[in-house]
């Protein structure tokens, strides 16, 4: 099994095996559209959909091949998507920065945030934003 890039090799017809992991691509849709670029009589991929990851033995210049069009398509969906901005009408960035923050923060981190104010440290910016309403989101 090769660990690594297969890039900086010579290409060869050589059997070799290798473990992509997917970061933003899913696995069935990479199996779909990889499957037939893989020589079937080798077994085709193996997938691991709880670490989506996929083992695949082929050819080195196939896993190369492979690996280039990973590289380019297993990239965060973002084509499309245009930012949007807000002007503040009656609240300061500062405050607005904090309570985003702790509204997209995971739960432990905000019961520990709690727990700070109830010991003694009210003055913290954190502690005053935790009393106030929550926030709405706009969708």
């Amino acid at each position: 099994m090769i660990d690594g890039s297969t890039l900086g090799l010579p290409p060869s017809g050589r059997i070799v095996t290798k473990l992509f992991r997917l970061t933003f691509l899913h696995l069935n849709e990479f199996k779909d559209q990889a499957g037939p670029l893989l020589n079937q009589a080798l077994g085709g991929p193996v997938l691991f959909e709880k670490s989506n990851a996929v083992l695949i033995t082929d050819s080195l210049s196939t896993i190369q091949r492979l690996e280039r069009l990973i590289q380019e398509l297993d990239k965060p969906g973002t084509a499309g998507l245009q930012p949007k901005f807000y002007p503040l009408q009656y609240a300061k960035a500062a405050t607005s920065s904090t309570r985003y923050r702790l509204a997209q923060a995971p739960a432990q981190q905000r019961a520990e945030l709690r727990h700070q104010c109830d010991r003694g440290r009210p003055d913290k910016p954190d502690c005053r934003d935790l009393r106030s309403p929550p926030i709405r989101t706009l969708r």
